[in-house]
């Protein structure tokens, strides 16, 4: 029997593992967890903006949960930067 999986709770708790794995790669290298975060966001807000003007031309029924997603994604990824960019300025693999 294959319970049907409940998309808010898998979103739960991808919203809280999510940050914590991210932290502890930057944690472990403050290089791969700078670019590893930059490249997440900037990927997720291509998708996330691509999936929207395709919505927009030709309804494609996309689930709620898929925006969520990116959402989530976007917004742990750059608050991750701005917390670790806050407790060591020079924690950036470039300048200085």
């Amino acid at each position: 029997m294959n319970p049907k999986i409940n998309p808010g709770k898998a979103l739960l708790h991808f919203a809280l593992l999510f940050p914590i794995t991210l932290l502890s790669v930057w944690l472990v290298h403050a290089y791969t967890g700078f670019f590893l975060a930059l490249l997440i966001a900037s990927i997720s807000t291509s998708l996330l903006v691509i999936a929207q003007i395709a919505e927009k031309l030709e309804r494609s029924h996309l689930p709620k949960w898929y925006s969520t997603f990116m959402v989530i994604l976007i917004v742990e990824s750059v608050l991750i930067i701005l917390l670790m960019l806050s407790f060591d300025r020079f924690a950036l693999p470039f300048g200085n």
